[in-house]
């Protein structure tokens, strides 16, 4: 699979192509995107008097990169051959040129190119990524190599639930049934080994 993105590619656009990226799913072509990473809350004032717009999360790619005035970069660049009198608009502003915007946890990364040609023939991007997919071209990061890494560590979580669940076993099995239908079994997924001990001492009392 190929994803293409650019200075435009913004906020839920951005959590796909990151997952896709993280898991070696996609192929990521074209520039960086825009970099809204934060989840902002409407908390209404009363009648008449207004709301208040209140960030109250950060959005973040399953392997833990912050998306937050840093965007998406991809695994292939590809920049697009503007038009002699669109080029002073070519580029588009970042997340991290708004005034008052959420800093980033790192490096934060200006605006990027958003010129998209009106003829899908001109699109450099799109018909790189038709003919890495038809195979007429080639590219080191295409298709995307699997994640060994991330396969062994989710090799372990796994086995540290079977460990727990053994423990469970041991003091009966109406609590090991119990706690396999609890909220805390998602946890292990969390990549916290200290939330998960935490969650599995609340459960047992």
């Amino acid at each position: 699979m190929i994803v293409l993105i650019n200075g435009g590619s913004a906020s839920a656009s951005e959590i796909v192509a990151g997952a896709l990226q993280d898991h070696k799913r996609a192929t990521i072509v074209g520039t960086r995107s825009f970099g809204k990473g934060s989840v902002q809350t409407i908390m209404p004032l009363g009648s008449g008097k207004g709301a208040l717009l209140l960030t109250t999360a950060r959005y973040f790619t399953p392997s833990g990169r912050s998306i937050q005035a840093k965007g998406i970069s991809p695994d292939i660049v590809v920049q697009q051959d503007v038009p002699e009198e669109l080029k002073a608009r070519a580029d588009m502003p970042s997340e991290a040129s708004l005034p008052g915007h959420l800093s980033a946890e790192g490096q934060e990364q200006t605006g990027s190119q958003s010129y998209v040609p009106v003829d899908p023939k001109n699109d450099k991007a799109l018909r790189l990524a038709l003919d890495l997919i038809h195979g007429t071209r080639v590219n080191p990061a295409f298709p995307p190599k699997p994640n060994q890494a991330a396969a062994i560590a989710g090799v372990r979580r796994w086995r540290a639930v079977r460990c727990v669940l053994d423990e469970l076993c041991q003091i009966g099995s109406q609590a090991a049934t119990n706690w396999m239908a609890s909220p805390f079994l998602h946890l292990e997924r969390s990549r916290d080994p200290r939330r998960f001990r935490q969650a599995k001492a609340q459960f047992l009392g």
